[in-house]
């Protein structure tokens, strides 16, 4: 026996050491040609002549096979050089053919070792995967990949350095823990190529090294003049825009709220040092001044001692620079000068170095003021440094015994222009509106909303005298003409007519439009009972309306009169709902994804035919530039139930596929996202309030509501206080009582033989959704208020974090309680936290549902530097003055604006009782629509805001009310902080793991 386990324990040892002998190490170095990872096997060539080549920071990946092995699942792994520049990435045979490689510009294959194609069944084998990171546009090698054993790095940390695109090329004997190195830190390859805080608009030094505590952060200490700020005239009179006193600070030249100073320094040295960053654009730009007084200031020696310099890395081994120098011809004498001759020469010297964090760095470039251009005390000057290769540091230097130094704005640039002229730094002017709809008829499966915003706008199959097929706007008439076809009942007269959609409409979702008309024909009223169809053919007498919710309220004019009365930023949201299309029964696109792709499209179309006034608005550089020009920027958001369809079936809902929906519609230019809406979905549970949306729930998921008893006192709303004593939604009762209109295209000789509505399939079919669950009894055994009990789930948190590494814009309004108190935890471990917003909502009082905001989520959003669109639904200037002041104590004065909601089945303010339209008007001007052949002229102190172009009126109103002054100088505010707000979350993105 033991000589049989003697013999075994020999035959294994020399297997193990035949193995062994047959291994290669992989390794990691970090290339000298494009300072990206490359891996290669050990060996290939000695750890001498790569250093000696430039590469460094050698590390031990896994270890694979020199030689084939003997099995069917062995493959070849080659070495590819990368089409569009000198890096290099890896195949295994099996990926993808060589002739594709070679056809997309891949060329130099080279051996490198065998793996195996797919995990053995026996044995220890760990993966070894493909990572993508998609580098800033403009770099040749556009994306560089990343090979790594699952050994080596968690996915979140990679995630958090920004690799995406997990995939697994081959596996490999999971190596020894004497070999593994996971913790080798690789940080160097994913310094990003901005600066943390490079304005400090986070109010601090946050991502600044403050070495002598010499530096602080400042708040610009001069008000902001009146009469500096916002128009002398407006388009429409009035007075409200006038005499307001915005909470602004500033300095001449400076760019934000904060800048940096030296000022706390005294006669010590100071300096303050950025973070390190990887530029990849030519200059470093950035506001610079400085501070003196006394009788001690000597400029032309304190001046050198004020500088910001440009360290970049060097391994210890300082950066040489191009010089000239002179040298002697032999000792020539010029006969003409007397002077020697001498020839200039090229040479290389050394730059001075320096140590940062134990790292060496060359000053490669410094910039000081001189006494020729030197700006007044407390004002800035653009300067620029040139960029150079590889991770940078800014530094700023106080080493002067009198005087200070200012910086602000340092910012990566293509162009110097913008370096050596002063920005203005004027802070917007103009009202935000955070929450509008404009191409809401394409919503609802294009039968909900009536009527188009401008001539071009597509006109809906089946809404304009029944049409067969989609068209483009001709005329106002196209677009503001009779909605007998959209919601009208079916007759004779209206074959595209719908008694279900005319009953849904008219009943409920616009139950309370003041020319909703009866059952009786002979009192003016039709069939079906809905409301009086005619729009621009009777002069616009019926529609729009303040209190209907179905009709265009965003005709293009009506835009354009809110932007002469000061409105400069708008978010254009799409908008859907799939148990409401069904409910109309709508036509296709039902699904949210493609109804908001359509939606996106034709804003995007509908902006570009009205460039005159507006333009759409990616990034905060293009608000504040559109803004500054005098025009509305329009943002483009999605407030959909389902973003990417994730709850459909055979839909997969992962990291890689979410990742992949929230890129695609920033790629579309959506910048504004609703995580969240009106039902539960796969990202997290929403805000209950209305029964309504509890059936949507149960259509979209499949099951109602989970609620708990809210710990809330505030909270005291309860499921099922909407339904009727038959426990159905009212929309159902109105519904019933039309089951007996005749309906002929409901004939079935057996099953409908006398063709009526109540035996329509489609009748049926929406009867029972709208009729609640034997479940709904299982509120009545929850205590007190109802607030929902999911919150944010895993994905939901990762697709919010991949969001704000977009700098994309987060609204949390329709969360729960729950699922907004997680996302805002999180970025409780970001310096400097991350923006939300909350876009047309209220304060909740003391009593409520968790759809409106209490307090303290309310002055976490403040904190993070979100904003706040108070909202107008049918509301008054004194109500809304009331909710305003309300918010505003809760935002600390700031980042207020309007939600109108405007388009998407909320009604617009009321107007105040008791005006008097002759003194309002005296020096108002009225809104009037003229077309060829008639004209309309609207009378807010009569109707209320009837439309999207009466909102300046409503400002109007608000003014003329006690506390309304404050509330409007708040909301014209709003431009400058919404792109406060938006420059944040573009800057702390990066923070984003």
């Amino acid at each position: 026996m033991k000589t049989k386990l003697l013999l075994c324990t020999l035959f294994i040892l020399t297997a193990l050491r035949i193995q062994a002998q047959d291994m290669v190490r992989i390794v990691r170095w970090i290339s000298p040609v494009t300072g990206d990872f490359e891996s290669m096997p050990e060996g290939r060539h000695t750890d001498a002549q790569l250093q000696s080549w430039g590469y460094k920071t050698k590390t031990y990946q896994y270890s694979a096979y020199k030689t084939r092995p003997s099995d069917p699942n062995a493959i070849a792994v080659y070495r590819w050089t990368m089409p569009n520049c000198a890096a290099s990435i890896m195949f295994g045979e099996h990926e993808i053919p060589d002739a594709k490689l070679r056809e997309w510009g891949y060329k130099d294959k080279e051996f490198q070792f065998y793996a195996y194609r797919n995990k053995p069944a026996t044995g220890d084998f760990v993966a070894v995967n493909r990572w993508i990171n998609v580098k800033p546009e403009g770099d040749k090698c556009r994306d560089f990949t990343l090979t790594v054993a699952e050994t080596e790095h968690p996915d979140q940390r990679l995630i958090g350095y920004g690799y995406s695109n997990k995939m697994t090329q081959f596996w490999v004997p999971r190596p020894g823990l004497d070999m593994m190195n996971r913790d080798k830190p690789i940080k160097d390859l994913f310094v990003e190529s901005q600066l943390l805080n490079p304005n400090f608009e986070l109010g601090n030094l946050t991502g600044w090294t403050n070495t002598g505590n010499g530096f602080r952060v400042e708040r610009g200490d001069l008000p902001m003049p009146v009469s500096a700020w916002g128009p002398r005239t407006m388009p429409l009179g009035g007075d409200y825009w006038q005499g307001l006193t915005p909470d602004f600070k500033w300095n001449n030249g400076r760019q934000g709220e904060f800048y940096a100073s030296s000022a706390g320094a005294g006669t010590n040295r100071a300096e303050l040092i950025s973070s390190e960053f990887r530029p990849n654009k030519k200059y470093i730009t950035f506001l610079m001044g400085v501070n003196w007084s006394g009788v001690n200031w000597r400029a032309a020696d304190e001046l050198p001692k004020l500088r910001v310099e440009l360290l970049v890395a060097d391994n210890g081994k300082a950066i040489e620079r191009i010089v000239k120098s002179q040298e002697s011809r032999g000792g020539l004498i010029d006969p003409k000068t007397g002077r020697p001759v001498t020839s200039s020469l090229l040479d290389r010297k050394p730059v001075p170095q320096t140590t940062v964090d134990g790292k060496s760095y060359s000053i490669v470039e410094t910039v000081s003021f001189t006494t020729t251009n030197t700006p007044s005390p407390q004002q800035f000057s653009r300067q620029y440094l040139n960029k150079y290769e590889g991770i940078c540091r800014i530094r700023v230097v106080d080493e002067a015994a009198n005087g200070s130094i200012l910086v602000d704005d340092v910012q990566v640039e293509d162009t110097p222009g913008a370096a050596v002229s002063t920005r203005s730094n004027m802070p917007l002017w103009g009202f935000v509106d955070l929450h509008t709809h404009p191409m809401s008829h394409l919503g609802f499966g294009k039968k909900l909303m009536h009527g188009a915003p401008d001539i071009g706008s597509l006109i809906p199959a089946g809404t304009r005298g029944c049409n067969g097929s989609d068209f483009r706007a001709r005329t106002i008439q196209d677009a503001l003409g009779n909605c007998n076809a959209t919601h009208g009942g079916w007759g004779t007269d209206n074959g595209c007519g719908n008694y279900l959609r005319a009953v849904a409409i008219s009943k409920a979702l616009d139950g309370d439009f003041v020319y909703n008309t009866s059952h009786n024909p002979f009192e003016g009223g039709n069939l079906h009972g809905d409301h009086q169809h005619a729009g621009i053919e009777a002069n616009l007498k019926y529609w729009p309306h303040q209190t209907s919710v179905s009709h265009q309220q965003m005709w293009w004019e009506w835009i354009k009169r809110a932007y002469d009365g000061g409105l400069r930023t708008m978010v254009a949201l799409t908008v859907n709902n799939e148990l409401l299309t069904e409910v109309i029964d709508g036509d296709v696109p039902k699904d949210d994804k493609t109804t908001s792709d359509l939606q996106i499209d034709e804003i995007i179309s509908f902006v570009g035919r009205h460039s005159d006034f507006m333009a759409i608005a990616r990034s905060s550089a293009d608000l504040r530039r559109i803004v500054g020009a005098n025009k509305l920027a329009v943002i483009l958001g999605v407030e959909v139930d389902n973003l990417g369809n994730f709850h459909k079936p055979g839909v997969v809902c992962n990291e890689a596929t979410v990742r992949a929906e929230i890129q695609r519609l920033y790629s579309k230019g959506v910048r504004y996202v609703f995580p969240i809406h009106l039902v539960d979905n796969k990202f997290g549970g929403t805000a209950v309030y209305e029964d309504l949306f509890n059936l949507a729930n149960k259509y979209a998921t499949g099951s109602l509501f989970t609620v708990a008893s809210s710990t809330d006192p505030t909270i005291t709303h309860r499921l099922g206080s909407g339904l009727d004593g038959a426990g159905n939604l009212s929309v159902k009762a109105a519904i019933d009582g039309a089951s007996g209109i005749p309906f002929p295209p409901a004939f079935d000789a057996f099953k409908c033989p006398v063709p009526m509505l109540g035996c329509w399939d489609k009748f049926k079919l929406i009867t029972g959704l709208l009729t609640p669950d034997a479940q709904y009894a299982r509120y009545a055994s929850t205590p007190g208020g109802h607030a929902n009990s999911k919150g944010l789930t895993p994905i939901g948190a990762f697709a919010i974090a991949e969001m704000m590494k977009l700098g994309m814009l987060i609204d949390i309004d329709h969360m729960s309680q729950k699922s907004m108190e997680m996302t805002l935890d999180l970025v409780k471990n970001i310096p400097g936290g991350y923006p939300f917003n909350i876009g047309h909502n209220g304060l909740r009082g003391t009593s409520g549902n968790e759809r409106a905001v209490n307090l303290a989520t309310t002055q976490r959003v403040a904190a993070l530097g979100g904003m706040f669109g108070v909202g107008t639904a049918d509301t008054e200037a004194a109500r809304f003055i009331d909710a305003a002041q309300k918010v505003s104590v809760a935002m600390a004065n700031r980042g207020i604006a309007i939600g109108t909601d405007v388009n998407g089945m909320e009604p617009l303010p009321k107007t105040s009782p008791g005006l008097n339209s002759t003194s309002f008007y005296a020096r108002f001007t009225k809104c009037k629509t003229v077309w060829n052949g008639g004209s309309r002229e609207w009378d807010y102190t009569q109707e209320g805001v009837a439309h999207y172009g009466l909102m300046p009126d409503f400002l109007q109103d608000i003014s003329l009310k006690p506390g309304g002054k404050p509330i409007i100088t708040n909301l014209f505010s709003g431009a400058e902080y919404f792109a406060r707000m938006w420059e944040k979350c573009e800057q702390q993105k990066s923070q984003v793991r």
